[in-house]
């Protein structure tokens, strides 16, 4: 297994974050939630109600799977 110069490196290579979730969820439940999801490649989500944050969640998961930065559609096999 090759070893990284660098302990933060990984070493097949650098890793970037392309996608990330925030959400805030307050101690009391009379107080507004939120969610906002955002990815490098143009996808973004927001919600302010409980239903609408689960929803973002939902998307932003599901998103990890059809990322066109994470999973490139066909790569060097394109003919």
């Amino acid at each position: 297994m090759p070893v990284s110069p660098d302990p933060h490196i990984p070493a097949d290579g650098p890793a970037w974050v392309v996608a990330w979730i925030r959400i805030v969820a307050p101690d009391y439940y009379t107080e507004r939630v939120s969610a906002h999801a955002w990815c490098t490649c143009g996808f973004e989500r927001r919600a302010t109600t409980r239903r609408g944050v689960l929803a973002v969640v939902e998307q932003h998961l599901a998103h990890r799977t059809l990322c066109p930065l994470r999973n490139p559609a066909e790569g060097s096999r394109a003919a």
